[in-house]
């Protein structure tokens, strides 16, 4: 039995989840042992959520860093004591999968998160300055706990690796792509993944040949156009802010607005940055929260900059699902997943209605009843079948990470 401990790292949380995977059959875990997740790391209250088989514990304690969050984890699974139904101690760990967001160069399919690998990610630190230095903090407190544990990760862009050059070349000089790496990335790779995966399951058709856009809509939010399981363009380009709004960054804007605040206005460089990275998007549209529910419940109230700030996030989603017809040459599947795409039955009502002329029909009722589930909402006979469906990212790492155990030779050094 495999035991894979996936981490995703934000800037202030940790979520984790325990699989176990038969080394015969990866496809799908035997077992997820253990799950859960800390929020508001480094603030005074930290609230803590952890499932160890059918056991649930949460509190709310100070957890100062991710070494002491990390090991409050690893403590946790040591308790379950590896009984029937219950969890995996951590000195039994396989190995921990990271999901990694941005590096240069870019590793190629799952890695160790070795020095050299956290290396190409601090090159990228400025790119990806609330994704990247959190998961180098954690890696490396992960190493100082668990020496001898492989610690891997699969960076978010390498599902879009299949990308033609006309989706990924941005237009600057070839000089740049060639010596600095300015080019589209895109991001949500696992998501997106997971979805091209799930979606055929769900509809009942072959994914050969599957013209299908995954709408990955949350905190941070992306489209892709998949066609016959593979990605052929995506919303994000070399970095997490661009696209479309995000809950506190900027998204895709003029890049001379940054160039007119430094140069003409005399803002400095770190704070436009700062601004366009934590304090733009929908936050900055709304002036309420980055939180979608907070701006809807403000929007039911009657706030307008509330409401103002839904209608540019559904007529920006609207448009790259609309631009995203173009390197598929049409669109039989729209599925929805994210926080705001499997919670939101309002929202996805906005965007789909935006959609008739591309042959998106929905359902009313259906669609109202589909909160958090797989659920099909578009209407019988629709052009264009919608789905929700609950994406499954730390399936996509933990069955990986599982992959690249078994292909290494007997003996070989399996740690970070």
């Amino acid at each position: 039995m495999l035991s894979i401990l996936v981490v995703n790292v934000g800037s202030t949380s940790l979520k984790f989840k325990l699989l176990a995977f038969e080394p015969a059959e990866l496809a799908r875990p035997n077992g997820v042992p253990a799950e859960g997740r800390i929020e508001g790391i480094g603030r005074p209250v930290s609230r803590i959520r952890i499932k160890v088989g059918a056991d649930v514990r949460e509190e709310e304690r100070g957890v100062a860093d991710y070494a002491a969050a990390l090991d409050h984890v690893l403590r946790a699974l040591d308790l379950s004591g590896g009984s029937p139904g219950g969890g995996v101690a951590s000195r039994r760990l396989s190995a921990v999968c990271f999901k990694p967001v941005h590096a240069c160069p870019l590793p190629v399919g799952v890695v160790e998160m070795d020095e050299a690998t956290l290396a190409a990610m601090e090159a990228m630190n400025s790119v990806a300055p609330a994704h990247n230095p959190p998961v180098i903090a954690a890696v490396r407190a992960f190493r100082a706990l668990l020496p001898a544990t492989p610690l891997l990760g699969l960076f978010e862009p390498d599902f879009h690796r299949t990308l033609p050059p006309e989706a990924w070349l941005e237009s600057v000089p070839l000089a740049w792509v060639e010596a600095y790496g300015v080019r589209k990335y895109g991001f949500h790779g696992a998501s997106h993944r997971y979805i091209a995966e799930r979606a055929p399951d769900v509809l009942g058709v072959p994914a050969e040949g599957l013209k299908l856009i995954s709408c990955h809509l949350g905190g941070s939010s992306s489209v892709a156009a998949v066609l016959g399981g593979r990605s052929r363009d995506t919303s994000m380009s070399f970095s997490p802010q661009s696209g479309l709004p995000q809950g506190a960054r900027c998204g895709q804007i003029d890049p001379f607005i940054a160039l007119y605040l430094i140069q003409a206005r005399g803002l400095s460089v770190e704070e436009v940055a700062g601004t366009l990275a934590r304090r733009s998007g929908l936050l900055g549209l709304s002036g309420v929260s980055a939180e979608f529910r907070e701006i809807e419940a403000a929007a039911m109230r009657g706030e307008p900059d509330a409401e103002r700030a839904i209608s540019v996030f559904v007529y920006q989603v609207q448009g790259e699902i609309a631009r995203m017809t173009v390197p598929l040459q049409g669109l039989e599947a729209l599925v929805f997943t994210g926080g705001i795409g499997e919670q939101s039955p309002g929202f996805r009502r906005r965007v789909c209605d935006g959609l008739a002329h591309l042959g998106v029909r929905l359902d009313a009722g259906r669609n109202q009843a589909a909160v958090g589930c797989e659920a099909e909402i578009s209407r019988f006979g629709s052009a264009v079948r919608v789905l929700t469906l609950p994406t499954d990212e730390e399936l996509i790492l933990g069955r990986e990470a599982a992959g690249w155990l078994m292909r290494q030779p007997p003996g070989a050094a399996r740690h970070g």
